[in-house]
């Protein structure tokens, strides 16, 4: 790997509190030494060493592990120049990563940034534990700008197995439900579903709203976070089975991507 020329990190004042987001993922013990050491080994020699860095806002950028140190990790920059803000700080934040079906999650410190050819690099802290997830999360994804999706004509942004979430003019409260509701989703030109369609019509009992952002601004639009209260493990099976085909879309994409970076980066 060539040389990476590292500056310290800036703007020490942002410290997220990671409280609420521990309390809403459910976790067993730290796993031992020699298995924390076996996890990090293996995730970054892996198919897809992917890392994911979470806020206390529930969002999630995605980066890639690139070099594990004695005491230092080195990971790749964000698909999001949102999360740079994150890391311009002193403070902890929270990172996940997945090795065989299991989701482990760990607290590490920015110590600095770095470039070289190909671009920014972050040098965090190798974590001391590692905390693994006691049952499986849903995951969520962020839904592609083509083909658009709907919620009561309300455009969705993103989709998990318990919930979604949109944008829409119409003020929400929280708490507010909806009976036997109605979402079709649609595949990109390039997906198809196991049964050849491009389509599925999902059917929700009842749904409520438990997030509400509201815009103070005339020509923008809020948001809301939906839970599926009331639905079926044959109507959530179509959402999961969507979000794999969209996650495995994008994976394929950003390997695309990061292929390219490397011939462009090494030729």
């Amino acid at each position: 790997m060539p040389p990476v020329e590292i500056t310290e990190v800036i703007n020490p004042s942002f410290k997220p509190k990671y409280d609420r987001l521990f309390q809403r993922i459910k976790l067993d013990q730290p796993v031992k030494q020699n298995e924390l050491d076996y996890v990090l080994d293996k995730s970054l020699h892996g198919k897809s060493p992917d890392l994911y860095l979470h806020t206390p806002d529930d969002d999630t950028f995605v980066s890639r592990l690139l070099q594990i140190n004695a005491r230092e990790i080195l990971i790749d920059r964000f698909t999001d120049g949102e999360a740079r803000r994150f890391l311009e700080t002193h403070s902890p934040l929270v990172f996940s990563l997945r090795l065989d079906g299991i989701t482990y999650f760990f607290e590490s410190k920015p110590l600095a940034e770095g470039r070289d050819q190909g671009g920014r690099f972050y040098l965090v802290a190798k974590p001391q534990s590692l905390l693994k997830q006691q049952r499986r999360e849903f995951y969520r994804v962020n839904l592609p700008l083509e083909p658009p999706v709907f919620f009561l004509n309300n455009e969705v942004r993103n989709i998990s197995g318990c919930g979604l979430g949109f944008v829409g003019e119409r003020q929400y409260e929280i708490g507010t439900t909806f009976s036997q509701a109605r979402i079709k989703l649609v595949l990109p030109d390039d997906c198809k579903f196991n049964n050849g369609s491009k389509e599925q019509v999902v059917d929700i009992n009842t749904a409520v709203i438990v997030r509400a952002e509201h815009s103070n601004e005339t020509r923008r639009k809020s948001f809301f976070g939906l839970r599926f209260d009331g639905i079926t493990d044959q109507e959530r099976q179509k959402v999961l089975s969507y979000i794999a085909i969209l996650d495995r879309r994008e994976r394929c994409e950003r390997e695309k991507q990061w292929l390219q970076e490397m011939k462009n980066r090494f030729s």
